[in-house]
């Protein structure tokens, strides 16, 4: 069996963050809290290291080499993120290659079953481009490869760069990839507790891969000063159900984060009132 991992870190945002930052800081407390689940985590990523927030990761855990190699860099004080390369580093940089990517993530998901290791693949992409690796993510995730792909920045946050960095058809990818569970958190708390959620679903006969779409658009933390278990659950659910709204019939994810959540009344002085009294409002998408 692979080793516990936490469902909730403690991690208390606050002013305006982004969820593509919150990434990288869940998986420095993640190799903190629970250093034996953190030594199985690989991180994979075409050539977006820096750019989608892996840089205090990195650093920690180093990048993955048959040898060890020296750091040309090492005495530059300027450098940000320190690029060591040695045996026992867990990340790996695959260049602008997203197919040998997922054919990795989809292999090293599949150890648990194969060698009775479980480790536990993250892959990092630019979300436009999950479609370049469509067909053997679904490949690998049907052949038992349990993996997390991470798609970030998502949307139009990279639209200054092009309409080839927009994606708009994503959400759909990851609704409807069997054996994928998908999610799209709205704040960083969100993202700690729906990646540890997903690091605890793999490398397991009942497991699944999951998906997750993050963003650089900062936002507002509204987080409070207390961690309601209730509306962790409520954002780990993975629950669908149909609901009538003035659009007719759609369907209503059961998630207090899924989308932004207004400040609670003044009449709702208690914070147990707003927890059990706030609820999402729906969208007719």
């Amino acid at each position: 069996m692979p080793p516990a991992v936490p469902k909730d870190i403690g991690r208390t945002p606050s002013g305006t963050s982004t969820t593509q930052a919150a990434l990288g800081r869940v998986l420095l407390d993640l190799s903190r809290e629970a250093p034996d689940a953190a030594k199985r985590v690989v991180t994979l990523s075409p050539d977006v290291s820096s750019t989608t927030n892996l840089a205090g990761w990195l650093n920690k855990v180093g990048v993955w080499s048959p040898n060890e190699r020296h750091n040309w860099f090492a005495d530059d004080a300027e450098t940000i993120m320190h690029w060591r390369e040695k045996p026992t580093g867990q990340h790996m940089e695959l260049g602008i290659a997203e197919t040998n990517l997922v054919g990795l993530m989809g292999e090293l998901g599949a150890t648990w079953s194969r060698w009775g290791q479980p480790l536990f693949p993250i892959g990092v992409m630019y979300d436009p481009f999950i479609e370049r690796a469509l067909e053997p993510w679904s490949y690998g995730i049907y052949a038992g490869g349990q993996s997390i792909m991470v798609g970030t920045p998502s949307g139009v946050t990279l639209a200054a760069e092009g309409g080839a960095h927009q994606s708009i058809k994503t959400p759909s990818i990851g609704l409807e990839q069997p054996g994928c569970v998908s999610f799209e958190p709205a704040f960083a708390v969100d993202v700690e507790w729906t990646l540890l959620d997903s690091i605890g679903r793999l490398g397991r006969p009942d497991g699944s891969s999951s998906y997750l779409r993050l963003s650089t658009r900062p936002v507002d933390q509204p987080w409070p000063r207390y961690r309601p278990i209730r509306l962790r659950e409520n954002a780990v659910d993975v629950r669908w159900w149909p609901a009538r709204t003035r659009c007719g019939t759609t369907l209503i994810r059961p998630s207090p984060w899924s989308v932004w959540v207004p400040p609670p009344p003044k009449h709702l002085s208690q914070p147990k009132d707003w927890a059990s009294k706030a609820f999402p409002p729906t969208s007719c998408a």
